[in-house]
């Protein structure tokens, strides 16, 4: 259980959590699936975290409900659920949107590139137009 009570900024937050559970940057980096630039700049207030960020973080310094809440406010966001209910509902919806632009984009290839340019899924358009060459 992490306290982050005499810390004031999101990154004095940060940097309490990661020091009582006694790991260095990168240890905390590779824990939240981010880089050692991204921590030491979120410790010194150079950037500010997106709400994705601080649930990955509150994860990796293994917060409970009440630190987790301290967390996202000193991040600047709401508290929402510490849990991930209905994320997945949120996700099949969110499915069946792209399926729907995909389908409507036909006769024109359509891809959808996740923010590490991996292709995720293509229309059957795409398909074709690859066949063609």
């Amino acid at each position: 259980m992490v306290k982050f009570a005499e810390a004031e900024t999101f990154g004095h937050r940060l940097k309490a959590g990661r020091k009582v559970l006694g790991i260095s940057q990168a240890a905390l980096a590779e824990l939240a699936n981010t880089t050692t630039r991204t921590i030491s700049n979120l410790e010194t207030g150079k950037i500010t975290p997106t709400r994705v960020m601080v649930k990955r973080l509150a994860s990796a310094l293994k917060c409970n409900a009440q630190s987790y809440s301290e967390l996202m406010r000193a991040g600047g966001f709401a508290y929402d659920s510490y849990t991930f209910e209905g994320v997945e509902e949120y996700q099949k919806d969110a499915k069946l949107a792209v399926d729907l632009l995909l389908e409507k984009h036909s006769p024109y290839p359509a891809l959808v590139i996740n923010r590490r340019y991996d292709i995720v899924q293509v229309n059957d358009s795409f398909h074709q137009a690859l066949d063609f060459y």
